[in-house]
């Protein structure tokens, strides 16, 4: 039985850890031997991912971290990867990358893999441009989420062609229909939702910055605003002081996102990057219709015109139009939410994702 050790920062749940969740399980399902390291800050312990991994039967070795700078760690992963007699070590995000590669080509007889799951700014300039390069050359084969994460690790970690596969995620969607949530507001409300980690990278204020703009023109239109985030307190200063708080909910980090997006008409994600967006596919689960940014992998999951709409980023008036164009339009609006969820089902399956995550460890494992 091939043994595989995925390691990871371990804290709150969101995209690449929802992606941990579907991957880890469906290769313990086909036969591998799995198991999770979770590097993990003692005031997370324990987190969230850590007990959502053990409830669907997952080992979990967990360690504990205290800074980004952390070279006494190398040795712990050093033991537990010489110790567990891994065939794989598979790393997830910058830290893990970093000490799990490294760890892991010191112990030696072992092939490395890492999943590249972003395209944050700082990983374009120094020095983590060449820091992340030449950690690079320890790992076997990077796999990136998207064509977009291939060619940023092609052009700004000098990752060969040859050496990449891109597996985009996959996700199972819940049995339809939905049990929508109910909303506190009157039955004629239209409700634009979001979903996401309340930090700039996904320009919350630019949506509320449109929100009046579609308000004017749509006034039964309501946001909600699900996630949470250090920016929190800064946008809820913000819609009131552009006078829209009536008509915004902050309801903070939501473990169920399905029934509440099936509680959405239009779901709404203006990102400034993205290096996939499993957060769409749990809309496109939803059939909402989508209304996001054309910017890294996003037009990659939701296709102009046929499952949303993009708009450039930055831009509350455009975003705005777009909008207001499916909350008054409710025929298009199921138009673009079946389209969804038609793409979700041909192009997102985890069976599929399972598929090529399966043919890469066998490919490395024939190689000497």
């Amino acid at each position: 039985m091939v043994k595989i050790l995925h390691i990871q920062r371990a804290g709150p749940i969101a995209g690449s850890e929802k992606h941990l969740l579907q991957l880890l399980p469906g290769l313990r399902q086909r036969g591998y031997d799995v198991t999770f390291l979770a590097l993990t800050k003692p005031h997370e312990v324990p987190s969230a991912l850590t007990k959502a991994l053990i409830a669907q039967g997952v080992p979990v070795i967990d360690r504990r971290i205290y800074t980004e700078f952390e070279p006494q760690i190398l040795p712990q992963i050093y033991q537990i990867v010489r110790q567990g007699g891994y065939d794989i070590v598979h790393t997830h995000l910058l830290y893990a990358d970093l000490y799990g590669a490294l760890a892991a080509r010191w112990a030696g007889n072992v092939k490395i893999i890492c999943t590249r799951h972003n395209d944050n700014p700082y990983r374009r300039c120094w020095p983590m441009r060449p820091l992340i390069a030449w950690n690079t050359r320890w790992i076997d084969h990077v796999i990136t989420i998207s064509e977009h994460l291939k060619a940023f690790n092609m052009r700004y970690q000098g990752v060969p062609a040859h050496k990449i596969s891109v597996i985009p995620y996959g996700y199972t969607p819940p049995p339809l229909p939905l049990d929508a949530y109910r909303w506190p507001w009157e039955p004629e409300a239209l409700v634009i939702g979001m979903v996401g980690r309340l930090v700039p990278q996904k320009a919350h204020a630019i949506a509320l910055r449109a929100f009046p703009l579609i308000h004017r023109q749509v006034p039964q239109a309501r946001l909600v605003i699900l996630g949470d985030g250090p920016l929190r307190q800064k946008l809820m200063a913000l819609a009131a002081r552009l006078q829209i708080t009536p008509y915004v909910q902050f309801l903070g980090y939501q473990p169920d996102a399905a029934r509440w997006m099936a509680g959405f008409d239009v779901f709404l994600h203006p990102s400034l990057y993205e290096g996939f967006g499993l957060v769409l596919l749990e809309a496109m689960a939803a059939q909402r219709a989508i209304v996001a940014t054309c910017v890294s992998a996003i037009p990659e999951i939701v296709i102009d015109g046929q499952t949303g709409f993009l708009v450039p980023p930055r831009n509350p008036e455009l975003l705005a139009q777009a909008v207001i164009q499916l909350l008054v339009n409710p025929d298009l609006r199921n138009q673009f939410g079946a389209a969804g969820y038609a793409r979700l089902l041909q192009e997102f399956s985890v069976e599929k994702m399972l598929d090529r995550t399966e043919a890469v460890y066998q490919f490395l494992l024939s190689k000497a």
